[in-house]
């Protein structure tokens, strides 16, 4: 909550008295509401109320009450929870009668026919609360002014109402506090030394025998939504709550009937950790699949939705059923250990969190590199954090925690900022150290279970031995009250069952680990032979091959591949770059000059390769043991790698020349005993991978569920097609749950589509096919979950046909229409969202369409382009000419190379203006690694102007921006004129576009005079530099 700013009370009217609310207080509804149709009302106005203000300086506030508003709405309107939650509060009502909280409870048990509290809104007043007590005087402009004795008669009349009421008041509390007392006992008291099932605990011990410890949810990410229900203070001795009996379940309810123990609010009740910002690694053995015995495969929860698995076959970890707390936990013996690819930025810096449950009696459980190394560490069993040996002279890197027991099950926490690595057991201080380095910037993979290692000096006593039930990494320093959410979570979640886990039976000898095969060298490690040989690990499709990149930097003045590399880091922008088709350079180039040749090796057969280099003045060849490019190695003519089909590996050449002759080129001799010198095209990728569709454009979701609020039917159909039936025409919520794999979305297209079925043939079921849609929602979450879902606001509507009104669908409110009246036609609309959609690790899409005139059918499709709109631009058919209209069109890539993009346009390479055909002034081309696009990879940046010989008429312009170079705007603010008129309105010029996502400018009704198109750029600041990455130029008329 924000300092001194009370979101309830100053939104919902709920005073601090009465918080935290109960669900029902807090969606305004009187004490154990039983209609639906009223529950469901009361929760939307209140969500469309709290999503009108989200906007504001309290948006976390806003964002907190939403999930709570959501959580109580699904609690109320599911009867099984809602019978368990009235019981639950009943109790809790009882039991806290003796206590000052009494009136509270009292007053929300007599609520009456409830009048409207006008007083709790500020600029706009929320949704009606309801309220307890005598009605209000009438006041205002229309009421009649009263003579004296008539002011005391009323006066009279008014203090007699109002003892009355409040005689009424009492004894209606006192008539419902004696007759929600709960029933005497039924069955006795659970007897000493009883055990408890596991995962159960009575409700009197969770209300009263021990107190549930509540902390405030934080400001910048909510914990779960705290409740009445799980707050109470502990009971007096005497409190009349009945035990429970022998099966968990507490007799609360005057009928005897059980129900279930109402979980803490410290933690989310399936399964999910606190949702914090910053969640970069969460491995969960309870969300395996039960049924395997072996772990192939562990997905990882985070955002990022990456998946551990084994870099060698037969080294799989054990999963063990129902080992703790009736959940699975993996075990390592000593010899298995999984590895999460890609990861080389994972957990780099000095602040970090790692909180676990584990036990084991030896090895490593999570490394980056082996902790001897500046920038590594290895998070040993023994809780011993083994980080930057070579640095920390007094511990040796070894950062331990004090009064642990490894071979325990306990919840262990890592916490580190920039002054220190603190440990916690249990939620207990273990440990601090505040001298010793512990920052992380190791580029080495992420392991489990293992430490990195080189095979020919693989060491079985550094591998894991012991049992891992859950691990979350965090990138940054969770605060106190953050770190024991966590903590709390885990802990219900893992340790609160009440039983012992088995024994730790791990005395098995270690796996041992494959020979490596014979003639492999050290130039070259090991694992290559290991991942050659490993069939799981070869991919299922591999890019396009014929091409490698190449880039050049002049001016060296160095010797040696040392040298080259400091030019790569020290400037990163290479002078040229182009792509060849071939491991070979051109010839006779220049003079002092280095260039790197890179992208990824497909080789044709699984066997023994010998690698040739020829060079002048000097080159090496370096080669990985797969894709990334971390692993990278020099191969000599000495060396045999062992290299399988079907896979892809990083190849990287570096060359360098001072003066006179210089060439480069690599060959290869097969396993079959060819060559080929240079290794062609056809063995050269610049992908390791090829683009997924949903890379390159948009795909169809399927649901999983489709259901509306009233009468309507909504039926799945082929191709993701949903049909309403046509029950009911209008004001029906459609509410669709998705399934997809994509790990980020960056825009949703919603396309009506005509039916036979329909009015006019649809899309809608209004009068001539017709529909309006008020408001479009998404939220990431799980399909069946208790959880809040995380709302993702939708920012900008893009439509293929000039539609006005369309941003009424994403404004945040339902009762502002968007109305389309095209009966027979289909209609595209594409959603941009405000940040991309990450649905790594909650894995269900949920889309909420509010109708006013419903649609009939329609579909989702989604994409993670870069740059979505684009596309949608392109879709536009009036404003794009078609083929073979005649009509002038030029798809200038600046900086890069040609290439032809999905839509089948034809990008041609930039080049000086000769005043003849197209080109820039000025400006020098640069390139970036942090995209293989072909477009959005260059620019050239320090341009003037960029001008193209077309004929006269009416043009439409796309200026495309991707910046990789800078991340201030202030060097990238440059005003843009099109034929002497500025693109932009006031301030007239643009501030670092393209920054963070690849950013598309349209200008339309460009006239052009004088058979020539003129675009010119000019810094807006002192020190900015413009720039461009590409130009997009199509006649209209």
């Amino acid at each position: 909550m924000s300092e001194g700013f009370d979101p309830y009370y100053r939104w919902l009217g709920i005073s601090p008295k009465e918080q935290p609310p109960n669900h029902y207080r807090l969606l305004g509804l009187e004490l154990f509401e039983a209609d639906p149709a009223l529950i469901d009302s009361f929760a939307l106005r209140h969500t469309g109320y709290l999503r009108e203000i989200t906007d504001g300086p309290h948006l976390a506030d806003a964002q907190r009450l939403l999930n709570e508003v959501a959580e109580a709405r699904r609690c109320l309107l599911d009867p099984q929870r809602k019978a368990a939650y009235d019981a639950d509060l009943r109790t809790r009502l009882a039991a806290g009668a003796g206590n000052s909280d009494a009136a509270t409870a009292a007053q929300h048990a007599v609520v009456t026919s409830g009048r409207v509290d006008a007083s709790a809104g500020l600029d706009k007043g929320p949704p009606p609360t309801i309220i307890a007590g005598p009605k209000a005087a009438a006041s205002g402009p229309g009421a009649k002014k009263s003579r004296p004795k008539q002011r005391r008669r009323l006066w009279a009349g008014a203090g007699a109402i109002g003892i009355v009421g409040a005689l009424l008041v009492a004894l209606t509390a006192a008539a419902y506090l004696f007759l929600s007392r709960p029933a005497p006992p039924r069955t006795a008291p659970v007897a000493a030394g009883v055990k408890r099932p596991a995962g159960k605990r009575p409700a009197a011990e969770a209300a009263g025998g021990r107190q549930v410890v509540q902390r405030p949810p934080t400001a910048k990410q909510p914990l779960p939504p705290s409740d009445p229900a799980t707050t109470a203070a502990p009971a007096a001795p005497a409190a009349p709550t009945a035990a429970p009996p022998p099966d968990g379940t507490a007799n609360s309810s005057p009928n005897d009937v059980p129900t279930p123990v109402t979980p803490p609010a410290s933690y989310i009740p399936d399964g999910q950790p606190p949702r914090l910002p910053g969640l970069i690694m969460w491995l969960d053995a309870a969300q395996l699949p039960p049924d395997e015995t072996r772990v192939a495969r562990w997905s990882d929860g985070s955002p990022g939705g990456r998946s551990a698995q084994p870099k060698q076959a037969g080294r799989q970890p054990e999963l063990l059923p129902q080992a703790l707390s009736g959940k699975p936990v993996v075990r390592f013996r000593g010899g298995p250990w999984l590895e999460i690819p890609g990861t080389s930025q994972l957990l780099a810096g000095s602040d970090y969190t790692i909180a676990y449950v584990a036990r084991g009696v030896g090895g490593t459980l999570l490394s980056k590199g082996s902790g001897e190394k500046t920038g590594q560490f290895s998070l040993l069993s023994d809780s011993c954090f083994l980080t930057n040996g070579e640095l920390n002279s007094q511990t040796a890197g070894r950062l331990a925690a004090a009064g642990d027991d490894p071979a325990r099950f306990r919840v262990r926490t890592i916490t580190a900022d920039a002054t220190a690595l603190t440990w916690h057991l249990d939620g207990t201080a273990a440990g601090s150290y505040t001298d010793d380095r512990h920052d992380v910037h190791s580029q080495s993979v992420v392991r489990i279970g293992a430490p990195w290692f080189r095979s020919d000096r693989e060491d079985a006593s550094r591998f894991f031995v012991g049992d891992l039930a859950e691990l979350l990494v965090y990138d940054r320093a969770l605060p106190e009250e953050e770190r024991r959410g966590v903590e709390d979570y885990l802990r219900e979640k893992w340790l609160a069952g009440g039983e012992s886990a088995a024994p730790l039976d791990l005395m098995a000898a270690p796996t041992e680990p494959p020979s490596p095969t014979d003639g492999a060298t050290a130039a070259m490690p090991d694992d290559a032979v290991e991942s050659a040989s490993d069939p799981t690990a070869a991919d299922s499709g591999l890019a396009p091959t014929g091409e490698i990149l190449r880039e050049v930097w002049r001016n060296f003045q160095g010797i040696d591949a040392e040298a080259a590399n400091e030019q790569f880091t020290n400037r990163p922008e290479p002078d040229q770059t182009e792509t060849l088709d071939r491991l070979e350079a051109p010839a006779d180039f220049d003079d002092h000059y280095c260039q790197r040749i890179r992208g990824f090796l497909q080789p044709p057969l699984t066997g023994d390769y010998t690698f040739t280099v020829r060079a002048n003045e000097g080159g090496v060849l370096l080669l990985s043991t797969d894709e990334n490019p971390e692993n990278k190695r020099q191969v000599t003519a000495k060396d045999k790698v062992a290299l399988a089909a079907g896979r892809a590996y990083y190849v990287e050449a570096i060359h360098w020349e001072k003066g006179g002759k210089d060439y480069f080129s690599a060959g290869w001799k097969l396993p079959d005993g060819r060559t080929e010198t240079p290794i062609p095209g056809t063995r050269l990728s610049l992908r390791a991978q090829p683009l997924q569709p949903h890379e390159t454009g948009f795909v169809t979701l399927t649901p999983l569920q489709a259901e509306s609020s009233a009468g309507c039917q909504l039926r799945i159909l082929d191709e993701g097609l949903v049909l309403a039936d046509g029950a009911t025409k209008e004001n029906e919520v459609y509410r669709l749950v998705f399934q997809t794999p994509m790990p980020t979305i960056t825009a949703l297209q919603l396309q009506a589509v005509p039916h036979e079925s329909l009015p006019s043939g649809g899309p809608g079921l209004g009068q001539g096919g017709s529909f309006r849609l008020g408001e479009v929602q998404v939220a990431v979450g799980a399909a069946d979950a208790d959880t809040p879902l995380l709302p993702a606001r939708l920012r900008e509507v893009l439509a293929a046909a000039d539609d006005s009104g369309l941003a009424r669908l994403v404004d945040g409110n339902p009762a502002t229409l968007w109305s389309c009246r095209r009966g027979g036609q289909p209609v595209e609309l594409t959603f941009l969202p405000a940040e991309p959609i990450r649905t790594s690790g909650a894995g269900m899409l949920h889309v909420t369409l509010h109708n006013r005139d419903n649609l009939g059918c329609f579909r989702l499709r989604a994409t993670s382009l870069p740059d979505p709109r684009s596309q949608v631009i392109r879709a536009a058919g009036d404003q794009v000419p078609a083929a073979g209209s005649g009509l002038f069109t030029l798809f200038v890539n600046l900086g890069g190379r040609p290439w032809q993009d999905e839509a089948g346009n034809a990008w041609v390479a930039s080049k000086d203006f000769d005043g003849a055909t197209f080109g820039h002034e000025a400006g020098a081309a640069i390139t970036s690694d942090a995209s293989d696009h072909p477009l959005y990879s260059t620019a050239v940046r320090k341009l003037t102007a960029f001008r193209a010989v077309v004929p006269n008429g009416e043009y439409r312009l796309e200026l495309h921006f991707h910046e990789h170079w800078s991340r201030n705007p202030a060097d990238r603010s440059f005003v843009v004129t099109v034929e002497q008129q500025p693109v932009l309105r006031p301030p007239l010029f643009f501030q670092g576009p393209g920054m963070g996502q690849p950013y598309v400018h349209p200008v339309n009704r460009v006239i052009v005079k004088d058979d020539q198109l003129d675009i010119d750029f000019a810094p807006a600041l002192p020190g900015s530099l413009t720039i461009l990455n590409g130009v997009a130029i199509r006649q209209v008329r």
